[in-house]
């Protein structure tokens, strides 16, 4: 038994397993205050163990707990004193751990409190998606006769067959191509949209001819597109990063500039993956689900972020966005040791028929933005000192009417193209023969321009 001296002094056995219990307790509280975020982070909890799939959602009940631990540490205090007579403190009594215990609770209560009110004001913000190795990737878009691709949203099938060709075994509406650049080859690849990858065959196929016929230096010099339909210079951007640029190219063409100013429920940069390393990929994955890290995007993200409008619809890359995309993969193309060339997509006034397919919400709209894109082409060639192909000014004059589908925005015979099935004669082809023309004239003057060297 403890004695009344032993009591006293607070040294008895009761007494020290009091004290032990309280800074148990207290111990316990700190460590589920250091456990709060994680545990909020992780909610839902998934389990993954082969083919089985665990899902437990927390809720409030990790917090409940956590605050029960201090009432739950004040009654066995309470009880301690009345029926023992014990003054035992626990590690409330060292300064260091109500402090470091209170600025854990203050933060956590703070944080709580944004979270809970952005849930109650039913805040969201899209923040961009990212994939990684070990998480699903099925993702991207249905396009016709095409297959989904998380990153690229969609892009076209190998084998397979689009607008009445079949596509090569590297995945694009072209002939069929060798990936291995042979040793003295120089490689010219024609990015962009629909106008780069249509015809039968397309104006990179013309270049080709032209290359191969009257090689504008020394090299043996061959042309091919990596363009797909309807791509952005966002797609086209992720397409340079993926394949082209492991192709080494000497000479990259860019013909982007409509669809990036088509509508769309949402904008290219909120669908289309990035892909990341895995262990970024699982905290972005799970942060990005909580409205404070929603609302710290919406607050750094660029002040022209759009507003959708009246009709839910924003453009799949703002101008904004497109002059600071093509700057990007211009500077990529340069430092992979080729020269990048932008050109200016050419046209004629939009046909009322493109208001119906909901890409624009009238045709003097789509005009003047399809002009205001075409001038931050002009633009980002001239800041960045690059080649400028200007075909929307070769092509202005009345006489040229002749070269472009009804659309007014692709050549020739695009609107058929499905039915024919078949290469056709360059005379049946003249806009897309015009362009190769135009093309193969500017690099051969950038051929014969001093300090011209092929990465080679």
């Amino acid at each position: 038994m403890t004695s009344p001296e032993e009591q006293a002094s607070g040294r008895g056995p009761v007494s020290i397993a009091a004290a032990f219990a309280l800074a148990a307790l207290d111990l316990f509280w700190l460590a589920g205050l250091v456990a709060l975020p994680f545990i909020w982070l992780f909610d839902p909890l998934e389990l993954r163990l082969g083919p089985a799939h665990f899902t437990a959602h927390w809720g409030l009940k990790p917090a409940l707990f956590v605050l029960l631990l201090p009432f739950m540490r004040a009654i066995f205090w309470l009880a301690a004193d009345y029926f023992f007579k014990i003054n035992a403190g626990g590690l409330w009594r060292s300064g260091w751990f109500r402090r470091l215990a209170m600025a854990l609770a203050a933060t956590i209560v703070f944080f709580a409190v944004i979270e809970g009110t952005l849930a109650a004001l039913g805040f969201k913000y899209e923040v961009p998606a990212v994939i990684f190795e070990g998480k699903n990737e099925f993702g991207g878009i249905e396009v016709s006769h095409t297959i989904p691709d998380t990153e690229l949203l969609y892009r076209f099938e190998p084998g397979g067959w689009f607008g009445g060709r079949r596509i090569n075994s590297m995945g694009f509406r072209e002939r069929e191509v060798d990936p291995v650049k042979k040793e003295g080859a120089v490689r010219v690849i024609c990015m962009g949209d629909s106008v780069t990858a249509q015809g039968l065959p397309g104006y990179s196929e013309y270049l080709n001819e032209m290359l191969a016929a009257r090689p504008p230096a020394a090299g043996t010099w061959e042309a091919f597109n990596m363009a797909v339909h309807g791509y952005s210079v966002h797609q086209g951007l992720a397409l340079f990063r993926r394949q082209v640029r492991d192709l080494k190219p000497d000479i990259v063409t860019v013909y982007f500039g409509w669809n990036d100013h088509w509508l769309n429920s949402q904008s290219d940069e909120m669908i289309m993956a990035v892909r990341v390393s895995p262990v970024v990929g699982k905290i972005f994955d799970r942060i990005s689900r909580k409205r404070i890290f929603m609302a710290l995007h919406a607050l750094i993200s660029p002040p022209g972020r759009q507003r959708p409008g009246a009709d839910n619809k924003v453009l799949r890359v703002p101008p904004e966005r497109y002059e600071k995309l093509l700057k990007q993969l211009a500077a990529e193309i340069t430092a992979a040791g080729a020269v990048p060339v932008l050109i200016t997509a050419a046209c004629r006034p939009m046909p009322e028929s493109e208001v119906g397919k909901e890409r624009i919400r009238s045709r003097d709209e789509g005009n003047r933005l399809h002009q205001e894109y075409i001038a931050v082409t002009r633009k980002v060639a001239a800041g960045m000192n690059l080649p400028l192909l200007d075909l929307e000014e070769i092509l202005k004059g009345p006489e040229c009417d002749r070269y472009f589908a009804p659309d007014g925005i692709h050549f020739d015979l695009y609107d058929r193209e499905d039915s024919i099935n078949r290469l056709l004669p360059p005379e049946c082809q003249p806009g897309l023969r015009r362009v190769a023309e135009e093309l193969y004239n500017f690099i051969a003057r950038l051929a014969a321009a001093p300090g011209w060297r092929p990465r080679n």
